[in-house]
C-alpha cells in the first residue's frame, strides 16, 4: 500500500514537472506540429526540462553578451547607444576633412621616470558654413565631441577645403556684389589649453570657377578665363609657387584629382548637351575617355583603369563603370549621380549615395539647381566582382531626409563623411 502511494505521488509530482514545463515557459505545444525534422512537438517539452534542471540558467536570460533579440547589447556605460551613422554637426558646414594626428602623452612610469607615447588619432575637421569657425571631430571616440579650434569669423563661406592635412584651408565665397568670387588661403593657427586659435591669411586670385587639392594636400589646381583660353595652373600652397601647365578654349568644367598626378576632367552635366570626361596629367597631357552621352559626368579610379559615370535616361539617371583596359560598359544596376559617389583608397570599392524612389525630372540639372531633392541609402560597389549592395539606409536610420553630397573617405578606409544637401549638416558612417 505504501509502495502504491509512493508511486502514486512520484506520477503526480512527474505530472507538475510536464505542466509547468510546456505552460509555465511560454510553449505552446500541439500534437499535430512538427519541426524541420519530422520530430513531433513534443520533443520540445523534454527540452524544457533539460533547461529547467540546467544549473547554467533557469530564467530565461541569455548567458552571453547578446539579447533576446539575438543582437549584440551595444549600450555604452554612459547610457548613449552606439550607432554606425553618427552626426558630426546640426549646424551647416561649408567643408570637411578626415585627417590624421599623432599626440604625444607624457607620463610617470613605476621607477619615477618620466616617459613618452604616441597615441594615433583620426579626426575629421570641418568649417561653420554661418561662422566660419573650425572645429575638430576625434571619429574613435563615442559619444562624438565637438571641439573648437578656431573662432576667427569668416561670414558668408560657400565652400571650404582643407590642406596640408587639415593645418590649412581654402575658403570661397560671393563678394557683395553677388558676382565676384572670392578666394582666401588660410592658415590654422591652433590655441593654447582650453583657447580656441585662429585663422589668418590673405585673398589670392579672384573668380576662380572652380579648385581642386591634390591627395597630399600641398597644392591646387585651378583655371581661369584669359581672352578666348582657359589657362590650367598648379600651385604649390606651401611655398606659393604657380606655374601654368594646360590651356584649352573651352571653359566650363568639372575636376578633381585622380591621383597626385592626373586630373579628372568632365564637362559640366546637362540633360540638355553631350557630355565628355579626360584625364589630365600635371605635365600637360590631355586624354580623352568617353564621351557623346547625354548629362554625362565622370570619376577616375585612382589607377586610371575604371570611369565611373552617370548618364541622363528618359526622365532619371543611370550609372555605369567603363573598363578603360578592355573598352567596354558595365551597367552597375544603381539608378544615382556620379556627383553622389567617391571611389575608395584602393581601386576596388565604390560608395555611393543612391535615391531612393526619385520623382521624375530633368536629371541632373534639376538636382543641380535644387527644384528636386533626394532621399538616400548608401550602397558599395565591388568593381573585381560587379555587385553593388546597400550598406546602409541612412535616411530611414536617421529619420531624415539625407540627399548625400561630397563623400570622403578616411585615410583607413573604414569612415565614410557626407554632408546632407538639404541642410548641409555633416555625417559620418563607419564602414
Amino acid at each position: 500500500m505504501k509502495r502504491k502511494r509512493l508511486i502514486i505521488l512520484i506520477l503526480i509530482v512527474l505530472g507538475l514537472i510536464i505542466v509547468f514545463a510546456v505552460f509555465g515557459r511560454g510553449k505552446q505545444v500541439s500534437t499535430q506540429n512538427t519541426d524541420q525534422s519530422g520530430r513531433s512537438g513534443f520533443s520540445d517539452i523534454f527540452s524544457n526540462l533539460g533547461n529547467l534542471f540546467s544549473p547554467s540558467n533557469n530564467t530565461g536570460t541569455p548567458t552571453d553578451n547578446t539579447n533576446q533579440n539575438n543582437q549584440i547589447d551595444n549600450t555604452i556605460q554612459d547610457g548613449s547607444v552606439y550607432t554606425t551613422l553618427k552626426k558630426v554637426s546640426s549646424e551647416p558646414v561649408a567643408g570637411y576633412t578626415f585627417y590624421d594626428y599623432e599626440e604625444k602623452i607624457e607620463y610617470t612610469n613605476q621607477d619615477g621616470k618620466k616617459e613618452e607615447v604616441v597615441e594615433n588619432k583620426n579626426l575629421i575637421r570641418y568649417m561653420k558654413k554661418t561662422t566660419g569657425f573650425v572645429s575638430d571631430t576625434n571619429t574613435q571616440v563615442f559619444p562624438l565631441t565637438e571641439v573648437r579650434i578656431s573662432n576667427t569669423t569668416i561670414p558668408k563661406i560657400q565652400e571650404a577645403v582643407f590642406f596640408n592635412n587639415a593645418t590649412g584651408v581654402i575658403t570661397r565665397l560671393l563678394d557683395d556684389d553677388l558676382e565676384t568670387i572670392k578666394t582666401f588661403q588660410g592658415t590654422i593657427t591652433p590655441g593654447s589649453g582650453s583657447q580656441p586659435g585662429n585663422v589668418t591669411g590673405s585673398f589670392i586670385e579672384e573668380n576662380i570657377p572652380e579648385i581642386a587639392i591634390s591627395p597630399n594636400g600641398t597644392n591646387m589646381v585651378y583655371y581661369k578665363k584669359s581672352n578666348y583660353d582657359t589657362f590650367f595652373y598648379n600651385k604649390n600652397l606651401l611655398t606659393s609657387g604657380n606655374d601654368s601647365f594646360f590651356n584649352t578654349s573651352f571653359y566650363s568644367w568639372l575636376m578633381d584629382f585622380t591621383n597626385e598626378n592626373t586630373l579628372t576632367l568632365s564637362t559640366k552635366g546637362s540633360y540638355y548637351t553631350d557630355g565628355y570626361v579626360y584625364s589630365l596629367h600635371l605635365d600637360g597631357k590631355l586624354n580623352k575617355i568617353l564621351g557623346g552621352k547625354k548629362g554625362m559626368v565622370g570619376k577616375l579610379s585612382p589607377n586610371e583603369n575604371y570611369l565611373l559615370y552617370s548618364i541622363s535616361q528618359g526622365n532619371s539617371f543611370k550609372l555605369y563603370l567603363y573598363d578603360i583596359k578592355e573598352g567596354r560598359d558595365v551597367d552597375t544596376g544603381i539608378r544615382t549621380l556620379v556627383d553622389k559617389c567617391v571611389w575608395g583608397k584602393v581601386s576596388q570599392y565604390i560608395y555611393c549615395g543612391v535615391p531612393q524612389n526619385p520623382l521624375s525630372g530633368i536629371y541632373p540639372d534639376d538636382w543641380y539647381l535644387g527644384n528636386k531633392n533626394f532621399s538616400d541609402s548608401i550602397w558599395k560597389i565591388n568593381v573585381s566582382t560587379n555587385s553593388a549592395f546597400k550598406i546602409s539606409d541612412v535616411s530611414s536610420e536617421s529619420k531624415e531626409d539625407i540627399d548625400v553630397i561630397e563623400l570622403q573617405i578616411n585615410s583607413l578606409d573604414n569612415r565614410l563623411g557626407f554632408i546632407n544637401k538639404n541642410d548641409y549638416s555633416l555625417w559620418m558612417l563607419d564602414l
